[in-house]
């Protein structure tokens, strides 16, 4: 069981259970990974039964690399997603909100989800200062479609359709090589959508019988927010950061890094989904987060972080700001 994390974390960072492979011949080195998720992680579909704690999806594939040069090390990869959940039949998925309306009508609905990932990029630096990390994919695969017509909502029979889509991130961090260890980043992440989805990663409410899905979902991990944190689905995001460690001369504080986010978020397909209601306004809103690691001792840390996002128009839950408040601590022994 290990954790298994691909480059930027676009397509795959999943604790795993199965084995890893690394192999160097010169300047080439090949990753490869095979395996399964641990059954408590939370699926990316929060419409299938058992998606909180009963998850088991396999994953299969390479990532080959060249260093060129010490400065730039180019990667294709190729990774294979196979849907083997047991909770793939939901006979009423609307059973809590037929309590409160017993109007709505019956909507058995079956999930099925396998992908394809086809990436490429390159990480590296530019001088002392400057580092940088691309990544771009293709998905592929197939999906069953949504089990209900959104115009009537009649249920209605499902069938395989077939998955399209795109997404990339590009990570630019600047070092300015001082004794605060003060660092700058700039992040741009894109991830396509799908216009006749209701919900942008669900099969209840998902694409429309007899399209392409166009929505991108994958296992990976970015950071998008403390507050707001949307999935990577039709979703364009902008990130600046910055962090330092303002108090090395003190002994206490030598350790202590302090950092903040600033996102702005926006859809990818105005028209299209996300994981919560929206509008076809494409502004989903900007968020600010603030950050603290504390090293006290070689055995104690401490972790601080709030984040405040504001709404835009797009969302239509509400307008108020969310606030997002964590800390931990960490005793290792």
């Amino acid at each position: 069981r290990q954790l298994v994390h691909w480059v930027n974390g676009l397509v795959l960072s999943e604790v795993i259970d199965g084995g890893t492979f690394t192999a160097s011949v010169g300047n080439f080195t090949l990753d490869a990974v095979a395996g399964r998720t641990r059954d408590s992680i939370t699926d990316i579909d929060s419409s299938r039964p058992g998606f909180g704690n009963d998850t088991k999806r396999d994953f299969y594939g390479g990532m080959l690399s060249y260093q060129i040069v010490p400065e730039h090390r180019p990667f294709v990869y190729g990774l294979v997603q196979k849907d083997n959940n047991d909770e793939d039949f939901d006979p009423d998925p609307l059973k809590r909100l037929r309590e409160e309306s017993p109007g709505l009508p019956e909507l058995p609905t079956s999930f099925h989800y396998d992908s394809f990932y086809v990436g490429f990029g390159s990480q590296g630096n530019f001088g002392d200062n400057i580092l940088y990390a691309v990544e771009m994919v293709y998905q592929g695969g197939r999906t069953l479609s949504n089990s209900f017509d959104p115009e009537t909502g009649t249920s209605i029979d499902q069938v395989f359709d077939d998955i399209d889509a795109f997404a990339a991130d590009v990570r630019l961090d600047y070092l300015f090589q001082d004794a605060n260890n003060t660092r700058l980043t700039v992040e741009l992440l894109l991830a396509t959508g799908d216009d006749d989805r209701l919900h942008t990663t669900n099969a209840f409410g998902g694409n429309q019988p007899g399209t392409n899905d166009n929505a991108f979902n994958a296992f990976g991990l970015i950071n998008t927010g403390l507050a707001f944190s949307p999935n990577v689905s039709n979703l364009i995001m902008l990130r600046g950061g910055a962090s330092t460690m303002p108090l090395r001369s003190v002994q206490l504080f030598q350790r202590l890094q302090v950092g903040t986010n600033l996102f702005l978020y926006h859809k990818m397909e105005s028209d299209a989904p996300i994981d919560e209601p929206t509008s076809d306004n494409g502004y989903l809103g900007f968020e600010v987060d603030l950050y603290a690691n504390w090293q006290i001792t070689s055995d104690l840390s401490v972790a601080l972080r709030y984040g405040v996002f504001f709404p835009g128009e797009a969302i239509e839950t509400d307008h108020d700001p969310r606030h997002f408040f964590y800390t931990g601590v960490t005793l290792a022994f």
